[in-house]
């Protein structure tokens, strides 16, 4: 069976963004992969885990909805996977991760320290507040630390071994700012995530239908993943596969508009890295020979591209100060109606602006060329600039 392409008939008849559910489909493989799989590049060794964040710009593109399929299908598997709280202290996610084996024979009592989180609502996760603590452990967790050494209060000095974390979480435009401070930006935690934004809701689905084929889908998604824990080994690449990476790597390198802006220069210089881990679900989606072939590096290329249209703006969001955030919720209260009057404006906004303000930011926004304004009588209208 193709995994991902079941996923995707899974999630059919719902409201859920099919970019949504490839992700989530995607997020299923990485937290039953965890480190059994690698790619060896020498210097160092790439694992399928990866930090997966939806993000939409209202509640009707259903990012609790698509996260808590793949959370259903996760949970079905025996042994689940280690689930950890998405309320969290660094101590409590050292002591959450490593898992003592009391099931097998051959390695009983023996440690490991994997670990998945899912956080339909990031800011429960990861907030300004916990960053500071969080920020450098879920670094050092997503590269697969051979060995992490931690201090806490309580229990002393903390030793995992081979350690590996996912994530699959989901926030809002509004939400991404209070998520993730400014310090995530660059070389830091942003570089490790995949965003996938989706601008625009899908049709409305009035009544949803699990149907028996859906069933019968589901269940063979569960034996599937079931099937991969016992999965492991090196994965290869074909001499194709090689040919096309190394161009795309080489291409991307080159050409490529993010490594331009410091907001983003850490994600391009970790996009190999990406686009490998991809290729690699890709691969295990279809069969477990563990060949990466030229086609699952043009499907991660493609899948990549789709998120990285969105990567400047969303990086732009996290890093805006007060004045931009305001400028921003103007631009859009406008872009929404596509045509407004200052009073109408005003009533979206006097939360937060007030009159003499709007004023100000109104201006501020025509003099860039984002909108303009026009006279209809006595009244004055803004529209966005197109």
């Amino acid at each position: 069976m193709n995994f991902l392409r079941q996923y995707s008939k899974l999630n059919e008849g719902t409201e859920i963004p099919g970019l949504f559910a490839v992700w989530c489909g995607l997020a299923s493989l990485s937290c039953i992969l965890g480190r059994r799989l690698w790619i060896d590049m020498g210097t160092y060794t790439i694992f399928p885990n990866m930090y997966i964040i939806l993000v939409a710009g209202s509640g009707k593109c259903r990012k609790s909805t698509s996260i808590g399929v793949a959370e259903k299908l996760l949970l079905s598997v025996e042994p689940s996977p280690n689930i950890l709280p998405q309320k969290t202290s660094p101590s409590a996610l050292i002591r959450d991760i490593k898992i003592v084996n009391t099931t097998d024979e051959n390695k009983f009592l023996s440690e490991s320290s994997e670990g998945f989180v899912i956080a339909d609502e990031l800011v429960t996760f990861l907030n300004k507040k916990t960053y500071d603590d969080l920020g450098s452990i879920l670094i050092q967790f997503y590269d697969c630390k051979k060995k992490f050494v931690y201090s806490t209060r309580e229990r002393g000095l903390e030793i995992l071994n081979d350690v590996c974390l996912g994530l699959l979480g989901g926030t809002t435009i509004d939400w991404l700012k209070l998520a993730l401070p400014i310090d995530a930006i660059g070389g830091g935690l942003t570089s490790r995530i995949n965003f996938v934004y989706v601008p625009k809701a899908p049709p409305p689905v009035p009544r949803t239908q699990y149907t028996s084929e859906q069933k019968k889908i589901s269940a063979e998604l569960i034996r599937y993943l079931q099937d991969l824990l016992s999965l492991r080994g090196e994965v290869l690449l074909s001499p194709e596969a090689w040919k096309i990476y190394e161009k795309e790597y080489i291409d991307f390198y080159n050409n490529s508009p993010l490594y331009g802006d410091n907001a983003t220069a850490g994600y391009a210089s970790r996009r190999g890295l990406h686009l490998l881990k991809l290729a690699m679900l890709f691969s295990v989606s279809e069969n477990t020979d563990l060949i990466i072939e030229k086609i699952h590096i043009e499907q991660a290329k493609n899948l990549l591209v789709l998120s990285e249209r969105f990567l400047p703006m969303l990086m732009n969001i996290i890093t805006a100060n007060e004045t931009g955030i305001l400028l921003d919720t103007i631009y859009n209260a406008i872009k929404q109606d596509r045509t407004a009057d200052r009073k109408s404006i005003l009533g979206k906004v006097s939360n937060r602006v007030d009159s003499k303000r709007l004023t100000d930011l109104l201006e501020t926004l025509i003099q860039s060329g984002r909108i303009k304004c026009y006279a209809n009588g006595r009244d004055v209208y803004y529209e966005v600039v197109t």
